[in-house]
């Protein structure tokens, strides 16, 4: 039987991704008819000058132009770009290939920087996708602290238009400062959306936004001890409406909402007291940006688009263009999938696959540790490995390189002390990727992910060097800017250690070797763990075998022992414990052959290591 839709990608000879099905045509033979079509230029631009506007090829790796096309209007769109010469974005311009006049003048985006990359200058414009009308919708001039001069004091919009960013002005003169900061560099109040309180966390993680003195008037979090958001309740009058969050799961009200899965998320309709559960798939562009949504319409058994999603390159949603919705709602005893004016913000997952909030005109994308303004394109609070990144702002949103590179925060090792000083506990954020080919299946992958997960806690987790107790613990978050790799052959392009731990792979056993990206490197990293059919001699391996399992836990976690900066027993100079390694010959960070212990001088390394990188405020 046919799929709902057959995705077809698209990738140059270094891998970039070059296309998702193909933009000229949305219908591919026998297949059904695409709902969504993208494609990406680097150096092999468009030739076409649309009139009066083209874009040079680019050889350096960004990328040149973007064209989409979905099956709402089919009508192909695209955005051309420019950049300065630290390849920060200055030039979106929009424009529909196919229409008699292609440059529209809506949908722009134009900037400016100051030396630290912070914008100083934005416009916009929008709202009429026509070849006749434009509008501008901003025109922001930016004001910096005079000393501190990251820190955004004021924003002027002289165009008075609330389409885009929302100014609490007139468009005349804006005498007032907008923004004021705590001591750590949090942003505390805004006065273009009428917030008049922030309050933070001692992990800078805001627990409070209160809007126009009004204590019946906010929005609260709480949060777990590793900074994960368990619950946000609004308050707008007598009325507060409470989400929950539970890996993955989503409530409202403690009535569940929706479950993601990898391509999209499982909606959930209460019908008589019962679960009504249906599908949602989400094409998402080379940024994770959820492009449309689509499921299968159960009274009636047809595919329908639920939302399109279109964006400024800051992330400010399109609008006046393929923006009806659809929801799945009760009818009688039954659910179906219906158009709607105004529908229940269930999925609110969008630019880079964030959680866009906009209750109360907040308007912010949660990421993992920060809230990102779209309007302004900043982020509101400093980045937490900031000296790690000296060379521009602590709020830049993805170094203002917004076309090729996702946001990534860090902070993927964490560690904390308890108040007595006795217990560290450990927690690693990962990714899990399947890159082998076939050679294992997704379920497959998260079996071997799981025991690796219980043999890194197994292993790192016991007393370290001053007798405290180190307890592990281990999440997948596949935004995560740590990877565990399974692939068929070990890529070293991106090794950047040299010497006695630079081979091109470690071999303890011919089918489980492994790599690392950079040693010592606890918040950026790739691990890879060859996964292979036949061992060196050509005898058919099993994945699911307790044996092989153990070994690629084995190899897993050694892995993430380099990452932590633990090395080899042998040859390594840099290895503070090496003496101590030598002496057990189950030692986990062995070369060969590996064991599973670690030492308690190598767990007080590993917390000095994440500790340093982690950067506590």
């Amino acid at each position: 039987a046919l799929g709902l839709q057959k995705v077809d990608y698209n990738y140059n000879i270094r891998g970039w991704l070059k296309g998702i099905n193909d933009v000229a045509n949305l219908t591919q033979g026998a297949n059904p008819v695409d709902l969504f079509a993208f494609k990406v230029n680097y150096q092999d631009n468009d030739t076409q000058s649309y009139g009066v506007y083209s874009v040079p090829p680019l050889y350096n790796g960004n990328i040149s132009e973007t064209f989409w096309r979905t099956s709402s209007d089919n009508v192909q769109r695209k955005y051309g770009y420019n950049y300065d010469n630290l390849n920060r974005l200055t030039t979106a311009t929009y424009q529909k290939p196919g229409a008699a006049t292609p440059t529209t003048n809506s949908y722009n985006e134009n900037l400016s920087y100051d030396k630290n990359g912070n914008i100083t200058a934005l416009t916009r414009t929008g709202e009429y996708d026509d070849a006749d009308y434009s509008l501008e919708i901003d025109n922001l001039a930016y004001s910096y602290h005079a000393d501190n001069k990251n820190q955004l004091m004021k924003v002027f919009d002289s165009t008075n238009n609330t389409n885009g960013f929302k100014d609490d002005t007139t468009g005349s003169s804006d005498p007032a400062d907008d923004y004021t900061y705590d001591a750590n560099g949090n942003m505390t109040a805004d006065t273009n959306k009428g917030i008049t309180q922030i309050v933070y966390n001692h992990m800078n993680l805001p627990i409070k936004i209160v809007f126009n003195n009004n204590s019946s008037t906010k929005i609260e979090y709480l949060y777990n001890a590793a900074g994960v958001k368990l619950q946000k309740n609004v308050t707008q009058g007598s009325t507060v409406t409470a989400t929950q969050y539970f890996n993955g799961f989503q409530y409202v009200d403690g009535v569940l909402q929706f479950f993601s899965h990898d391509e999209g998320y499982v909606n959930n309709t209460v019908v008589n007291g019962n679960n009504v559960y249906n599908y949602v798939f989400n094409y998402t562009d080379h940024l994770g940006n959820v492009r449309l949504s689509y499921g299968v319409d159960p009274a009636t058994g047809v595919l329908k688009v639920l939302e399109e999603n279109n964006y400024y390159p800051f992330g400010l949603k399109h609008k006046n263009y393929n923006m009806s919705q659809k929801t799945y709602i009760k009818n009688g005893g039954v659910v179906v999938l219906e158009p709607c004016n105004s529908c229940a913000k269930t999925y609110q997952y969008k630019y880079q696959g964030q959680e866009r909030q906009d209750e109360l005109g907040l308007n912010w994308d949660a990421f993992k540790w920060r809230n990102y303004d779209y309007a302004i394109g900043r982020f509101v609070v400093m980045d937490k490995l900031a000296e790690d990144y000296s060379y521009q702002s602590p709020y830049n949103f993805a170094e203002n390189r917004v076309m090729d590179g996702r946001e990534l925060e860090g902070l993927e090792w964490r560690s904390s002390t308890s108040s007595d000083g006795k217990t560290v506990s450990l927690t690693l954020s990962v990714r899990t990727i399947n890159n082998s080919s076939g050679i294992i299946s997704n379920k497959q992958m998260a079996a071997l992910a799981n025991e690796r997960a219980a043999q890194l806690s197994s292993s790192l987790g016991g007393t370290d060097a001053q007798g405290r107790t180190v307890n592990v613990s281990v999440e997948y978050n596949d935004k995560a800017t740590i990877s565990w790799e399974y692939s068929m052959g070990n890529d070293t392009s991106d090794r950047t250690y040299t010497g006695a731990d630079a081979s091109k792979q470690e071999d303890s056993d011919a089918y489980a070797d492994g790599l690392t990206g950079e040693i010592g490197n606890t918040q950026k990293n790739r691990t890879q763990v060859n996964v292979y059919k036949t061992d060196r001699y050509g005898n058919t391996l099993n994945v699911d075998t307790p044996e092989m399992s153990k070994e690629f836990a084995q190899t897993g976690a050694h892995e993430d022992g380099h990452v932590l900066g633990l090395r080899h027993e042998k040859g390594d100079k840099d290895n503070k414990s090496r003496e101590e390694q030598k002496k057990d010959p189950k030692n986990l960070m062995n070369k060969d052959p590996k064991g599973t212990n670690i030492s308690p001088t190598q767990r007080s390394e590993a917390i000095n290591q994440i500790e340093k990188q982690q950067k506590k405020s």
